[in-house]
């Protein structure tokens, strides 16, 4: 016999969102970077996504404003703080 484990997941969808943001694509952005780079720093992984027109610098700058380290990863993350850290990134578009 083979050895497997199994286990069950359970998923309740809820009625509210865990948190609320005001720019759900800058949001996307940020998470979609710090898991796409996840072996890089907060700060890499957000220059290497969609924010690269920004100096790592000033990304840094970004990241600490809000009570982040910037060498911290994205898996240490909470949602409330990828919530701020979407709200700082909101002023700085896409070019």
């Amino acid at each position: 016999m083979p050895k497997v484990e199994s286990t069950v997941i359970k998923f309740e969808i809820l009625s509210q969102p865990s948190v609320e943001v005001a720019d759900e694509i800058t949001w996307r952005k940020i998470i979609r970077s710090a898991f796409t780079y996840r072996r890089k720093t907060l700060a890499n992984a957000i220059h290497l996504g969609d924010f690269a027109h920004l100096p790592l610098t000033k990304i840094c700058a970004i990241i600490q404003s809000v009570g982040i380290n910037p060498r911290s990863r994205g898996e240490t993350l909470s949602l409330k703080e990828f919530r701020d850290l979407s709200q700082a990134f909101s002023g700085y578009p896409e070019q």
